[in-house]
Order: structure tokens, then sequence, then C-alpha cells
């Protein structure tokens, strides 16, 4: 399964991405885990990443 990170870059004041990556980085580290962190550009950027995502066919579960 493939876990989806999505970011909103204005989260946080600005600093949701920056904290996340690391803490991410760090928690998948040594572990199989199949990931991407994906920083969002808008509300319909989002729905498209997501949505190509579901026309692969491949389980993904998705936080956003």
């Amino acid at each position: 399964m493939k876990h989806l990170f999505v970011v909103n870059p204005k989260a946080g004041k600005g600093k949701a991405y920056s904290e996340l990556r690391p803490r991410l980085k760090k928690s998948v580290e040594g572990r199989d885990i199949d990931y991407e962190l994906y920083v969002s550009k808008s509300t319909e950027d989002t729905a498209e990443y997501c949505k190509k995502w579901t026309e692969t066919g491949e389980k993904i579960r998705v936080y956003a």
C-alpha cells in the first residue's frame, strides 16, 4: 500500500511542510513503507493529484 501525504504549504502559518518533512522521514526510516509527500498548489491541484492515484488501481491511503 502506498501512503500519500498531502501538505498545504500555507498550513501552520507556512511551517507545516518544513516541520512535517523531517518528522515523516524519521518515522519511516528503516521501515519498508512506500510513501510520497506532496505539496499542494491549490484545491483543484490536490483533487487532480489524488484522482491520478486512484486511477492507477494501486492501494493507497491519503493523509491530508
